[in-house]
């Protein structure tokens, strides 16, 4: 088991945020963690063996960015979330499949000031603010987490390329003015951490950009029974093929931003094909969560990740017939599976 060389300690901060946790996985403990160690009061939600081993021996991130190890005694762990209380920010970095859990278990947290980012993968934004319109939340934020991380087992994390972190305002704003507040709140959380943030004016193009990468790698990854990455890379066949979904993909991007519309500066292109090649083609023998899924007999996140993408290319008439062939091939194994 890999310990840091020193137990971490918050460092100094000028201004203290409250943040709970829940989903404290291989995004959630990373995230969580470089909170931790710049001065946030960070409360972990943790369940099972996850819990039972943090509980007694701490949380150990492995990271290409710098390691870090919380030890016991100063790990703030929960085993429900009735024990952490109201918090400033809570931070959702749970499975899309199990996107109707979160209001049970973010009303607890809750108070009349309180934020939420949600770190998750896939169109879940409109949803979700549907799903805790009642609550008193000041804001609610997507995440985009461009990492490559694992959780390698109980209380360990291993994170071994990229880490930066994308954020849009999900929840609707009566004026600019309110709209920036809200994008200075989340900047300054970020600001002291070693996560490269960014704020992004326009949440949908930060899903759409992310989804460009989750729809060919990670698609196929699934679609072949669980290959990694460098595997589709080095195959000249699957580049094809990836290649071609990306093409799909910024298709409906762009067909759903101009719906939306959005200014055309913000349309997908060359620059974000180049992008995913260039992180698929660097990032190694690296499994997808999905992939993690599928291989662990899990439920994947079928419906927000490939689905919904799917069902709004049909509604703006974007012919898809890759993207439409891999997704009913994702969608069968998991039917077959009983996953």
């Amino acid at each position: 088991m890999f310990h840091g060389k020193n137990p971490l300690k918050p460092t100094t901060c000028c201004s203290f945020s409250s943040v709970a946790v829940v989903g404290s996985g291989a995004v959630g403990s990373y995230y969580g963690a470089r909170l931790h160690e710049a001065g946030h009061n960070v409360k972990f939600f943790m369940r099972n063996e996850h819990y039972a081993h943090c509980v007694v021996n701490g949380l150990n991130i492995s990271s290409v960015d710098g390691d870090m190890y919380i030890p016991p005694s100063l790990l703030q762990v929960h085993p429900d979330v009735d024990s952490i209380g109201p918090v400033d920010w809570v931070i959702i970095a749970i499975k899309s499949s199990f996107l109707e859990a979160i209001p049970p278990l973010i009303e607890p947290l809750v108070k009349k000031d309180t934020r939420v980012l949600a770190i998750m993968n896939g169109f879940i934004d409109d949803d979700l603010v549907e799903m805790v319109k009642c609550m008193p939340l000041t804001a609610i934020y997507g995440g985009m987490a461009f990492i490559c991380s694992n959780r390698v087992s109980p209380g360990n994390v291993r994170h071994t390329s990229y880490g930066s972190l994308n954020g849009g305002l999900a929840s609707h704003c009566s004026s600019n003015a309110e709209r920036l507040q809200h994008m200075s709140a989340i900047d300054d959380l970020w600001a002291t951490t070693k996560v490269k943030y960014t704020s992004i004016p326009s949440l949908a193009r930060g899903r759409w950009e992310k989804s460009c990468y989750n729809l060919s790698f990670s698609g196929i990854s699934v679609a072949m029974g669980g290959i990694s990455v460098d595997k589709i890379v080095a195959d000249e066949g699957l580049r094809v093929m990836a290649d071609k979904i990306l093409d799909e993909a910024i298709a409906i991007a762009n067909a759903d931003l101009l719906s939306r519309g959005e200014d055309k500066s913000t349309y997908l292109g060359e620059a974000e094909k180049t992008k995913m090649w260039y992180l698929s083609e660097n990032m190694g023998a690296f499994n997808p969560s999905t992939t993690l899924d599928l291989l662990a007999g899990k439920t994947m996140e079928v419906k927000y990740i490939f689905r919904k993408p799917l069902d709004r290319a049909k509604e703006l008439g974007i012919d898809t017939p890759l993207l439409e062939t891999l997704v009913i091939q994702i969608e069968a194994t998991q039917n077959m599976k009983n996953m």
